[in-house]
């Protein structure tokens, strides 16, 4: 679905795995710079991952915090 989110930005908190995580990746595929948010690094990090695994180009920066 074509949203016309390209080049947006967005933070997604909870996005290190579940609902947040799809929410994440959908955004990812429209060409939405995603601030993906967890609790640590590490799920973070996996998280980045896991949408890096089919969208290498996808904009993701990791944001470790509790909000």
């Amino acid at each position: 679905m074509e949203l016309n989110l390209q080049g947006q930005k967005a933070i997604v908190t909870a996005s290190s795995g579940g609902i947040g995580l799809a929410i994440a990746t959908a955004f990812a595929t429209e060409g939405v710079e995603v601030i993906i948010n967890g609790r640590s690094k590490d799920s973070v990090n996996n998280a980045i991952a896991k949408i890096k695994e089919d969208l290498p180009d996808a904009k993701l920066l990791p944001l470790a915090a509790d909000l």
